[in-house]
Formats: C-alpha cells, structure tokens, sequence
C-alpha cells in the first residue's frame, strides 16, 4: 500500500472549452487551475515513488482519496455539500496518478473510495493499495 498527502486546492476536472481556430476546432480544460493541480498531484507521487523504490504498478489497485477544501468565511455548514463535485475531484488526481507513472493506466482502479470535508490544511489524502492478481 502506498499513503500520501498532497498539499493544496484540490481542483475539479470538468468541462472543456471548444473553439475553432479557423476550420480547426481546438478544445481545453475550462478551469485554468487544473493542469497546476495535477501537475502537484503528479510531482508528489513520483517523489513517493523515488523515495520508496516503487515501480510502476500493472495489477488492479483499490484507490482511496479524502480531499480536504478550505471552509470558506462565509460558510456556517459543517460538510462541503456544495461544488466541487466529488467525482470530478477524482477525475483530476486519477488523471495525474496515470500521469506520475504510480500505476499504468487509471482502467486499473477496480474500487473507489472517496470523501471531501472542510480542513484548515487543503489537499488530498491519497492510498493506492495494489491487488495481486
């Protein structure tokens, strides 16, 4: 099993934009913080990587991510029930987990575990624990 904590905003992979540059339609992510966000999230793991002598893994693996948000002032709730959505969270650190060379391709992830609360320390709570097959 490897467990580590990547610090800042989580961001949200979502929705692209799409304009035509002539005949030639060029799309990109509409959230101009994600690629920063996942190059964090990749950095971090291949930092884990080097420092545990991990290579990078074939089989299925069990991901579990607990995101932690910044409670804005204004905010009087005690769970973040409100965007970012859960599930585009996950999009954005399977991308850069596949990206980082931890496992393969993010089709290994056969289970998913995720949560996001309010914490002083924004990020991400990453555990990936392999199953041997």
């Amino acid at each position: 099993m490897v467990s580590f904590f990547v610090e800042g905003i989580p961001v949200p992979q979502g929705s692209k934009v799409c304009k035509c540059l002539g005949s030639r339609p060029v799309m990109w992510e509409a959230n101009a913080k994600l690629k920063t966000w996942r190059d964090t999230v990749t950095a971090q793991a291949q930092i884990e990587m080097i420092a545990r002598g991990l290579v990078t893994i074939e089989n299925p693996v069990e991901l579990v991510l607990d995101f932690r948000l910044p409670k804005p002032k204004s905010v009087t709730r005690d769970v973040p029930s409100v965007k970012p959505d859960l599930d585009k969270l996950i999009r954005a650190v399977g991308d850069a987990l596949t990206k980082s060379g931890i496992y393969k391709d993010d089709a290994l992830v056969i289970a998913i575990g995720a949560s996001k609360s309010y914490s002083e320390t924004p990020g991400v709570y990453i555990s990936i624990e392999e199953q041997i097959v």
